[in-house]
C-alpha cells in the first residue's frame, strides 16, 4: 500500500472496528438482542458465546491494526 490516504484511511477504519469491538465486548446485553429472536433474560451459554464471538472481533480487529502498521510505517503519524 504507497497511498499514504489509502492507508490513513484503512487505519483509521481498523481503529474504529477494534473500538466498536471493545465497545460491543463491554456492553454485551446491547447487542446481543440484535441477534436474538426472543428477549431477555439470556442464558449464560448465550452470554458466554457472544462474549467470545465479540473478543474474536476485538483480536482480529487488533491483528488487522498491526498489521497496516507494519506493512505501512504508522501511517497515521505519517
Amino acid at each position: 500500500m504507497r497511498d499514504l490516504t489509502s492507508a490513513n484511511m484503512n487505519f483509521g477504519f481498523a481503529l474504529f472496528a477494534v473500538a466498536v469491538s471493545i465497545w460491543a465486548s463491554i456492553d454485551y446485553n446491547r447487542f446481543i438482542k440484535f441477534w436474538m429472536l426472543r428477549p431477555a433474560p439470556y442464558t449464560q451459554r448465550v452470554k458466554m458465546v457472544f462474549r467470545l464471538f465479540f473478543l474474536a472481533w476485538v483480536i482480529g480487529g487488533t491483528g488487522q491494526l498491526v498489521e497496516i502498521w507494519k506493512t505501512t510505517g504508522r501511517p497515521a503519524l505519517s
